[in-house]
């Protein structure tokens, strides 16, 4: 009973830890792009296209999911245009094109 109770309680315990990790990696993004727009390294143009992108990631995702299960395909797919939406806000936040207050 005592090793069902723990194998109960050790698989509850990865499984939060695994949701918390992608919810922290989407409020992390988001953490990134509001204060580079605070702080004036991100143009309006450049947050506006960041926020397209991560729309068309949204939408892609949905597509993806439509049939209900995740294919080897999309899953890269995905991984990929979250790859480069990352990289784009990087590269925006140091090319040294500031917002004019």
């Amino acid at each position: 009973m005592k090793r069902i109770l723990m194998f109960g309680l050790v698989l509850a315990l990865f499984t939060t830890a695994a949701s918390a990790q992608q919810a922290s990696g989407e409020r992390s993004r988001h953490h990134r792009v509001t204060e580079g727009y605070r702080s004036g390294e991100l143009t309006r143009g450049e947050m506006r296209r960041l926020r397209h992108d991560k729309k068309f990631y949204n939408h892609e995702k949905r597509k993806a999911w439509r049939d209900g299960k995740l294919s080897y395909r999309e899953r890269r797919h995905l991984a990929k245009m979250k790859r480069h939406d990352s990289r784009k806000v990087y590269r925006y936040k140091h090319n040294h094109h500031r917002r004019h207050s």
